[in-house]
């Protein structure tokens, strides 16, 4: 069954509400408001002017309800209360939700553009408007919650009420951290969310309550449009049959995230490091070659995680389609942490932010063709009763909406802190856990989680940071990108020499493109502490000759809308052990996927998703099993060349990459510098090796123009080709997808540093070397330039190299 028949029309002719009426009063500072709105009235502020209306960070999950019990037992309350407010109610949870898809009504009076026709909603995705849009959609979201969360409080008496009414005053939003190494014990989806019921305190000690997190039920579904989520009452994850009576196989869900966590943290940080457009960053969008992942890209692996991609018998669950999506209540805990992403971002690059693009496809109020930027409005979420916020109008989230996250309220708030907490949490030597930065958010002196507050401005200070404390101890085991020993970036300016060779000219190498030097752990974020944890030191095979750490990705491009719902693209390392879809993402040779979110009626958009598997933590591991002698492109090339397979999986059947038009798959190589304080580590333009991916389905057979995350701009000109690689300058072909980010000249010799508070030397221009006339010259990036020689090795290269070992390993 496919899946155009799964999303068949329920009901077009008029979408009617079937909810009775009713209303819910929110009671802040005495003054009573009702919920129930009239269209235009809806005016989104966040947090301003609700509880004690100051600044209060976000909580992850796992600390909210491990650490926080009045304010775990409040927001419980809240979610159970506010989700059967009547439907017909625009800020109550039902009518909130509807705004992302179906059931295709106009919410607050904003109505549907005349040439929006099909539209599923105002959601906004392919778009540069995605994480804005989102932005708003949150605050929106979080301040109904505090609304109905102070009435909740208000309705208890007696010490315990005084308690709620105390956690009211500060509550948030919470976020899940899936990308973070777990808790001790815990799983990446945590009971809090996965259970069916959970323990909060009462007036009378603690109460085995059902959990509002787990589902979402539905008074008459029929309105949502499609099958057969029109008979499902409940949202559902995994689910087990297409009959009514389905219900959620949420162990899978759970085994799933366990499963996905390490290369989702590798993700996450190759695209905080890695991405230095905001386009790119911003959308999944491929035809915008700047950055291998997207903030849009790693969000739909999360979707289809929850939801489950179903088989060719049942339907995945509702997370897995975009119109379908937020009426799960993981949908909005998942998204905090998505908004928290890029405010880590918008710390890490504050001079990438906003862009222009034509508008890939419509949505409710946002026309096909149209042209969007960080002025264009945020429908439907309303500034005032005449404007609607904008990209550049949520910005500064604490002024604007009053949330926070805990990386800009522990420590210091310096912009160097929040970046060594990034290298802490999703580094390779990451020392924090998921909620281990959020248990030391919004503390006093006591031990008692719900003790008093001390309440934030609105602008964090931002000072450099120079602490002198001991560094953090490494997560045993830990990995993936990045190198222990602690951040260099472009802007210190790297004592480039003399360029390598290579041992080879069969494939191009970057170890000669870094010529910087190891620096030791770098310490502690100011006013910080890290929880003791056994330190790994990095092997040495992973090192390159210059102290850099090699690097290696799977790059993807793929029709996002090529079957009308959402797909899978599988990276493996040889073939999955068994033929059965639905075990491979716990196969031992699955590195990781990528989730292709889509779904409503855009299968004939021609719009190709980009997105990237990083691999080199599993490289290393192979390297720990004995199957490698080491990370050097002269024993990874060979290896990936045999082994390198990708898989596509739509509704638990496999598709063979011929049948999806664009879809290109590429192996590349590059160097990660070592880290200072306060500087996230800088990657090296990476190298695409084709002889990995040549004479495979789908894989690319030589250099081209537009290749996802820009791989070239000449057929047969290396120099060219990875210049725009990854965060490299790169064109923007026009038509829809299209787009540009803010960008500045940047002349030979420019160093890039972000503000003033850490003020860096520009680095020198090269010396312009001479070569022989055998020798082929690739240029990476202006400042640094390195080769490759399809003669005899030099013995400067031969002095380099590693000790000598096989190419590879003879048992696979």
């Amino acid at each position: 069954m496919h899946f155009t028949s799964l999303f068949t029309v329920a009901a077009l002719s008029s979408v009617a509400l079937s909810k009775p009426a009713s209303g819910i009063a929110a009671i802040n500072d005495g003054a009573s408001a009702q919920l129930q709105k009239r269209a235009g009235e809806v005016i989104t502020t966040g947090a301003v002017g609700l509880g004690d209306d100051q600044v209060h960070s976000r909580l992850e999950i796992n600390d909210l309800s491990s650490n926080r019990p009045d304010m775990w037992s409040l927001y419980i309350r809240t979610m159970a209360r506010w989700k059967d407010v009547a439907g017909s109610d625009d800020t109550g949870y039902y009518g909130v939700s509807t705004i992302h898809g179906v059931p295709r009504i106009s919410w607050n009076g904003v109505e549907q553009c005349d040439s929006c026709e099909g539209a599923d909603g105002y959601c906004t995705h392919d778009s540069v408007l995605f994480p804005a849009w989102h932005r708003a959609y949150m605050a929106l979201y979080e301040q109904e919650l505090i609304k109905v969360a102070l009435e909740v409080a208000d309705s208890f008496d007696g010490a315990f009420g005084d308690r709620l009414k105390a956690a009211a005053q500060k509550l948030r939003v919470p976020y899940w951290d899936w990308a973070a190494a777990p808790d001790s014990g815990i799983s990446v989806l945590p009971p809090s969310i996965a259970g069916q019921q959970v323990t909060i305190a009462g007036p009378n000690g603690d109460e085995i309550v059902d959990n509002p997190l787990f589902s979402y039920h539905f008074e008459d579904p029929s309105n949502v449009y499609y099958s057969p989520f029109t008979d499902w009452t409940n949202t559902l994850r995994y689910p087990n049959s297409d009959n009514a009576d389905a219900t959620s196989q949420e162990s899978q869900a759970v085994g799933a995230f366990d499963n996905l966590q390490q290369n989702m943290q590798d993700q996450v940080y190759q695209l905080l490091t890695q991405c230095k457009d905001y386009l790119g960053f911003a959308t999944d969008d491929a035809s915008n070659n700047a950055c291998a992942n997207s903030l849009e890209g790693i969000h739909n692996t999360i979707h289809t995680a929850c939801g489950g991609a179903g088989d060719n018998q049942i339907s995945g669950g509702h997370m897995t389609y975009l119109p379908l999506a937020s009426f799960d209540p993981i949908f909005w805990i998942h998204h905090a942490n998505v908004d928290r992403i890029f405010a880590l971002w918008q710390t890490a690059n504050p001079e990438q932010y906003g862009a222009s693009q034509t508008a890939p496809h419509s949505t409710w109020t946002i026309a096909s063709g149209s042209t969007q930027d960080a002025n264009s409005p945020l429908m439907p979420f309303r500034k005032s009763e005449n404007e609607y916020w904008t990209t550049n109008d949520v910005k500064d989230f604490e002024a604007v909406f009053k949330y926070s996250y805990p990386e800009f309220v522990v420590g210091d708030q310096s912009r160097a802190t929040i970046i060594n907490y990034i290298n802490a949490i999703y580094g390779s030597s990451s020392n924090e856990t998921a909620s281990s930065l959020s248990a030391r958010a919004e503390q006093s002196d006591s031990t008692d989680a719900d003790s008093p507050d001390q309440p934030r401005g609105v602008t964090p200070t931002q000072s450099n940071s120079t602490s002198n404390k001991a560094p953090g101890d490494n997560n045993g085991g830990s990995s993936g990108i990045g190198i222990g020993i602690g951040p260099i970036s472009l802007s210190i300016g790297l004592p480039w020499g003399n360029p390598t060779k290579s041992a080879s000219g069969n494939y191009p190498t970057m170890t000669g493109a870094w010529n910087g030097t190891k620096t030791g752990g770098y310490p502690a974020a100011t006013g910080t502490s890290y929880p003791s944890r056994p330190q790994t030191p990095l092997d040495p095979a992973f090192i390159a000759p210059n102290g850099s750490v090699y690097q290696y990705q799977c790059n993807v491009q793929t029709p996002r809308y090529a079957f009308n719902g959402s797909y899978i693209v599988y990276v493996f390392d040889g073939q999955p052990s068994s033929n059965d879809t639905s075990t491979w993402l716990a196969d031992d040779n699955c590195i990781g996927q990528i989730g292709v979110l889509a779904g409503g009626d855009m299968e004939n958009h021609g719009i190709m998703s980009s997105g990237s598997v990083p691999i080199t933590r599993h490289l290393q591991k192979q390297y720990k099993a004995g199957k490698l002698s080491g990370l050097s492109e002269e024993v990874v090339v060979p290896y990936m060349t045999k082994n390198l397979n990708w898989k596509i999986v739509y509704r638990g059947e496999e598709i063979h990459p011929n049948e999806l038009k664009g879809y290109k798959a590429s192996f590349l190589s590059g160097l990660l510098s070592p880290l200072l304080d306060g500087e996230l580590p800088s990657w090296s333009n990476l190298i695409p090796q084709v002889e990995v991916t040549k004479g495979k389905s789908g894989g690319i057979t030589k250099i081209v123009d537009g290749l996802l995350g820009g791989v070239g701009d000449a057929v047969g000109d290396i120099g060219d080709a990875v210049s725009p690689l990854l965060g490299g300058g790169s064109s923007h072909p026009t038509g829809y997808g299209s787009g540009s980010s803010p960008s500045q000249p940047q002349p030979t010799g420019y160093a890039p540093h972000d503000t003033e508070d850490s003020p860096v030397p520009q680095t020198t221009a090269a010396p312009v070397p001479t070569y022989p006339d055998e020798e082929e010259v690739v240029t990476v990036y202006e400042t640094k330039v390195v080769t490759y020689c399809p003669c005899k090795e030099s013995a400067t290269t031969a002095a380099l190299a590693q000790p000598s070992a096989t190419a590879y390993a003879k048992a696979y």
